[in-house]
């Protein structure tokens, strides 16, 4: 049993939603106001069991001019086309309009009806029917079959549905992403069960009981419950129409143009980067022009900007970054319909390219130079490049919105990791080729720092990563391998030992190693040396610190590292005898004061010889 979603496509007051029920024996007009007027004001819907052979769900939209965005909506999701074109007035306007929307968004497969065959004669209908197939000449539906119908007589019918037929069982489906992705078209409240939304399935598929997220708002929400074509079912898939009833969301804060998606495998921007054609009978479009843009059932306002020209002609294409008022929630690989800002008509249309688009500063010529290079591209080149583009890297999650089925991003990784093309580091991937040039700038850093000065020893994770804008995991993890690059769990330097420290340092050791327990402050040791520049001081205090020779005990006083093993040997051998010790007991062991016998006692809790318990310390 083959199923297809037809969307009906042609002018006001044709005779499609007439067309439809005579089909189907469902009226699709189901508005209080489209039953007063006649005429189809939102989109409809009817499901059918054509032929034994063929399931359809009749998407039926609106003719009016006014109305062709809620066309273009219901269009968007369907499989092929049924045209109809009233044999009493020919090709119209919305005729042209519609067909040049079904173009864009890459439907192929159709069939024209032309209809109320019943108000001309033979004469009137053969000159139709050569307008018609003059009229398709130059489009994709050039050879679509054309079936004279009447919905009043059911003159036709019969024929008309063995031609459905035969198309629709030539359609092939071309939603192969995995990750689930439904556009709203419709939310409304059914009592006893609450919040539905109905739409096209894009991609993926969606089980009872599911975890969905609705964007752009964000919003996380569980399936109680689906329908296809009005049954009750387990599960949807791409292609199909569903009904979804959602729990804990209110149907007011969900409209038309929302997505249900996967969680985590799709955001919303505002700026998307496209290829994009003017149609031939359009004007042309300046730079930076105010446009109605159009991604499955969500219409915004957005400014196109070109990126090798001025404007963009009639029957002219190029690459263009559109700047939206509101976030749209694309996907890469997708149609995008355009249509003038004032007066509204549908002008053109093209791919998306890139529906995240960065907001950083780029160069036009450059952005347009990456545009084309993705052109085209699957997922696997399309991740490389935009990691070769990524000079700190992404995420896994920030890679998986660039791809054109963001549930295949892991898969994708390990191959290109497999093959050498992709580095890991900390939560971040690199192109091998972005990773190779951090690492010669590391290598860069850590040189010109050992050249700057003569008494270091390391440079730390937080001051590479400062200078690079990398988390300091990634630095760690990259900095494993560079030749003469040593790593330790303090920072990065090089492998060879640098033992002549020069004079003046050996005069600050003695100078610590003389003062005992009971040194001065660090800047009067200095300043007995003569040594008064701040950045020196710095460095010699780094470097006798960093190769263990002094000991911070506390933030006024640093101690050679000889009697801070007295010291732990002292408190040890006290230990041996008695199980608590005083502050008093600590005093008279060293003939310390106070002021510098609670700095060592906190330092002997923080290193784990002692712990504190009410007044005294016990051995830990």
């Amino acid at each position: 049993m083959k199923y297809v979603i037809i969307g009906t496509a042609g002018h006001i007051d044709h005779g499609k939603t007439s067309l439809v029920k005579a089909l189907t024996g469902v009226d699709t007009d189901r508005l209080p106001e489209e039953k007063e007027r006649g005429i189809t004001i939102d989109i409809g819907f009817a499901h059918s069991q054509l032929t034994e052979n063929l399931k359809v769900s009749f998407v039926d939209v609106p003719g009016h001019e006014r109305l062709v965005k809620n066309m273009i909506a219901g269009a968007c999701g369907i499989d092929m086309v049924l045209l109809v074109i009233a044999a009493d007035e020919g090709v119209m306007p919305q005729t042209v309009e519609h067909l040049n929307i079904c173009e864009v968004l890459g439907i192929d497969k159709g069939v024209v009806a032309l209809t109320k065959i019943d108000k001309v004669d033979r004469d009137k209908l053969a000159e139709v029917g050569e307008e018609v197939r003059l009229f398709l000449q130059d489009t994709s539906f050039r050879d679509a079959p054309v079936v004279p119908v009447s919905s009043k007589t059911g003159e036709g019918l019969d024929e008309l549905i063995r031609t459905i037929e035969g198309v629709a069982l030539q359609v092939e489906r071309k939603r192969d992403v995995s990750a689930f992705r439904m556009p709203v078209d419709r939310v409304f409240v059914v009592k006893g069960f609450g919040t539905v939304v109905t739409g096209t399935v894009f991609s993926g598929k969606v089980e009872l009981k599911d975890e969905i997220e609705i964007l752009p708002q964000r919003i996380r929400a569980k399936v109680r419950n689906i329908q296809v074509q009005g049954e009750d079912v387990e599960r949807s898939q791409a292609g199909f129409r569903t009904a979804v009833n959602l729990q804990g969301v209110e149907a007011s804060q969900i409209e038309r143009g929302d997505v249900l998606v996967q969680p985590g495998m799709f955001r919303s921007s505002q700026i998307v980067d496209c290829r994009i054609r003017l149609f031939r009978d359009a004007k042309p479009l300046k730079d930076l022009a105010p446009v109605r843009v159009h991604v499955a059932t969500k219409e915004a306002i957005g400014r196109v900007k070109f990126l090798d020209r001025e404007a963009l002609k009639p029957g002219e294409w190029c690459y263009c970054r559109i700047h939206l008022d509101e976030p749209i929630v694309a996907a890469n690989g997708e149609p995008v319909v355009i249509r003038s800002y004032s007066p509204i008509y549908t002008i053109g249309g093209g791919t998306i390219l890139d529906a995240v688009g960065d907001g950083r500063r780029i160069k036009r010529s450059v952005l347009a130079n990456r545009l084309e290079r993705l052109d085209g591209r699957g997922d696997a080149d399309r991740a490389k490049l935009f990691l070769d583009w990524a000079p700190k890297g992404m995420e896994l999650d920030e890679l998986r919105l660039k791809l054109l089925d963001p549930a295949r991003a892991e898969e994708i990784v390990k191959d290109l990791m497999e093959q050498g093309l992709l580095v890991k580091a900390g939560s971040r991937l690199f192109s091998t080729k972005v990773a190779e040039k951090i690492k010669d700038r590391i290598k860069e850093i850590v040189a010109t720092e050992a050249q700057r000065d003569k008494l270091f020893v390391r440079i730390s994770y937080k001051e590479i990563s400062h200078k690079l804008g990398l988390p300091e995991d990634v630095i760690r993890d990259l900095a494993f391998g560079i030749e003469g690059v040593k790593v330790d769990s303090k920072g990065l330097s090089f492998g060879e030992d640098r033992e002549d420290v020069g004079e003046l340092v050996y005069e600050v050791e003695k100078a610590f190693e003389k003062a005992g327990l009971t040194v001065p402050a660090v800047d009067e040791v200095f300043d007995s040396l003569g040594i008064t520049d701040k950045e020196e001081k710095r460095r010699i205090l780094r470097y006798l610190i960093e190769n263990k020779v002094l000991v911070r005990v506390s933030m006024g006083i640093v101690v050679h590292k000889k009697h801070i093993n007295r010291l732990i040997s002292e408190v040890n051998r006290f230990f041996e005898k008695r199980k608590e010790m005083k502050v008093s007991d600590f005093k008279n062991i060293f003939g310390l004061s106070r002021k510098y016998a609670i700095p060592y006692l906190e330092f002997l809790d923080k290193i784990g010889l002692t712990k504190r318990v009410g007044n005294v310390r016990k051995k830990r």
